[in-house]
Formats: structure tokens, C-alpha cells, sequence
């Protein structure tokens, strides 16, 4: 594998890491508890994804929902800027899990 091969292979592999630890916090905001001695928002390769932990982790500690609306308000009072369709599809994502687990579809 040449270098430019293993960088994209890694960088895709921290994408879907990244995802699963969003969509996880998003499905339960209690699962951010395990979390905070482990992940920070400098350790997420990907800055988008950086900035939505950020948000998770200020709306926690302030006792705050965690959820697509409440994210998207906390980046842009930050001056930070995701696209609102990346946060509704992590958050989304797994709420169709639970609705095909539940039977609800």
C-alpha cells in the first residue's frame, strides 16, 4: 500500500469511528459520561465531527438535551459552522435503528 493509500484507509476507518461515537451520543445522551476521560474534540480527525462533540460536550455539562436542534443552535451561537443535513444524518441514523428494533415501522 503506498502512503497516500494508507493515510485514506485511515482517515476512512476515523470517519466511521467518529460517526459510531456521535450517533451513540446522540441515541443516549448518557453514553457521553464514558467519553469524557477518553475522546476530546482535538483527537477527532475529521473538524466537522470535532465541532459536534464540542457542542455535545457543553450542552452536557450544562445539563442541557442533546439533539440535532440543540447542536445546530449551540455551533452557530459559537460561530461555528456545520452543515445542518451532517447533524440531522447522525442523528437520524439512529433513530430509524430504533424504530425498525422497536417495530415501530
Amino acid at each position: 500500500m503506498t502512503e497516500i493509500n494508507i493515510k485514506k484507509a485511515l482517515n476512512q476507518n476515523s470517519q466511521l469511528l467518529e460517526e459510531k461515537v456521535l450517533k451513540a451520543i446522540f441515541k443516549r445522551n448518557d453514553i457521553i459520561v464514558e467519553t469524557l476521560d477518553i475522546i476530546n474534540p482535538n483527537m477527532f480527525a475529521m473538524p466537522s465531527y470535532a465541532s459536534i462533540y464540542s457542542a455535545m460536550l457543553s450542552l452536557y455539562k450544562s445539563n442541557s438535551a442533546i439533539n440535532d436542534e440543540s447542536v445546530q443552535i449551540w455551533l452557530e451561537s459559537n460561530g461555528l459552522s456545520v452543515e445542518p443535513n451532517l447533524i440531522k444524518k447522525l442523528s437520524i441514523a439512529i433513530l430509524g435503528t430504533l424504530s425498525l428494533r422497536g417495530g415501530i415501522l
